[in-house]
């Protein structure tokens, strides 16, 4: 496998992080400072550091040893220069603890790396743990694609201007879209149409993302989370100089996927004091005017944490409930993933239920439908 190297590099580190306990201290970071990080690498110009909350790669995405806290889980992900250094402004960081920063080789592409598992159901990033050990660079390089549970893709984008831009992206995919990030920021909808086809989806549907931020002289992480999910392509769209009305800009897009082997392991880092605080109600933020997730029983619009979606005409119809232009019912319509197959007994239809059931329901729900010739 060609990630098997990624999880070799881990290993290695964890042992000698348990023979020589000092070498893998934490070292101590004032993220309201600057710092300058210094590597000997190879490929220092096709080289980058990934700033998240602890921890780990797995193929080509991240699995986090917490979600929870204030924290975003991706701050930002910054390119060395040809000599080998990288300049971290600044980081805003509401809750003090230990970040790790992760360096990669990335090289020009603009068709997502591909990470899935076979036994675990994510709508999120992964935790440390999740069983994500099937790797290829395409869907169908991935072994038994088809039985996946999970499959994260992965694509880096960074734009030329001097300036913070808000984009528009289009995402032409097949299977089921469960979840799009652009570092840490929610921009996916689960209000498509459920797909039809056969084990590898092949109905094409296209999706719209709301604005998101892409950070000038950065690059951004998106990560597309689904069920049999395979991205036919990704392009920014519309890009606008201001949130959420602007001048329409016309940048030049770069895209990116990351490499292997990893170029140096990672470093911990652990923040001496907070830097900033979240907005009100939110339970995680990227800065203080912009929440990435609100606290129970409030609900995110254009970044502010309210109490109602009401007086904006819109409905709460997702994952980390934001307001948005999809109506719940539609959202339902997504679980249900319907195959047609032969059988010995005749044509049959097999429904894929997207949605984790405990065994019990599972066991009804598969007794009621089969008397209708369906299958979970």
């Amino acid at each position: 496998m060609i990630y098997s190297k990624i999880i070799l590099d881990y290993l290695v580190i964890l042992s000698f992080c348990v023979i020589n306990l000092t070498s893998c201290t934490a070292i101590p970071y004032d993220a309201s400072s600057p710092l300058t990080i210094s590597k000997t690498l190879s490929s220092p110009s096709s080289s980058i550091v990934i700033i998240t909350k602890k921890s780990i790669r797995i193929g080509d995405t991240f699995a986090f040893q917490s979600h929870a806290g204030p924290n975003p889980r991706i701050f930002m992900v910054k390119r060395f220069n040809a000599a080998g250094q990288v300049s971290i402004p600044p980081l805003f960081v509401p809750a003090a603890e230990e970040l790790t920063f992760h360096y990669a080789t990335v090289a020009s592409g603009s068709t997502p790396r591909v990470t899935a598992s076979p036994t675990t159901r994510v709508s999120d990033f992964p935790t440390i743990g999740d069983d994500f050990s099937s790797f290829g660079n395409t869907f169908a390089a991935v072994p038994n694609t088809a039985t996946q549970k999970t499959h994260i893709s992965t694509l880096l984008v960074q734009h030329n201007l001097a300036m913070d831009l808000y984009c528009t992206a289009e995402i032409k995919f097949a299977g089921l879209l469960r979840a799009v990030y652009f570092n840490d920021n929610f921009r996916g909808d689960l209000g498509n149409k459920a797909p039809h086809g056969a084990a590898a989806p092949t109905e094409v549907q296209t999706f719209t993302t709301p604005l998101a931020l892409l950070k000038k002289n950065e690059l951004t992480l998106v990560t597309f989370i689904g069920y049999r999910l395979r991205i036919v392509s990704f392009s920014i769209a519309t890009c606008l100089d201001h949130y959420p009305n602007g001048n329409t800009r016309s940048p030049t897009i770069s895209y990116f996927t990351l490499q292997t082997p990893i170029p140096s392991p990672p470093d911990t880092y652990s923040v001496i004091a907070p830097t900033g605080s979240c907005p009100p109600y939110a339970t995680r933020c990227a800065n203080e005017n912009w929440a990435l997730q609100c606290q129970e029983n409030y609900f995110r619009y254009d970044h502010v944490c309210q109490r109602l979606c009401n007086n904006t005409g819109k409905f709460v119809a997702n994952l980390i409930n934001d307001c948005t232009d999809v109506i719940p019912l539609k959202r339902t319509r997504l679980y249900f993933y319907l195959e047609n197959y032969a059988s010995s007994t005749g044509s049959r239809v097999k429904a894929n239920i997207d949605i984790k059931l405990n065994t019990i329901i599972q066991a009804l729900l598969s007794s009621s439908l089969s008397k209708f010739n369906f299958l979970i």
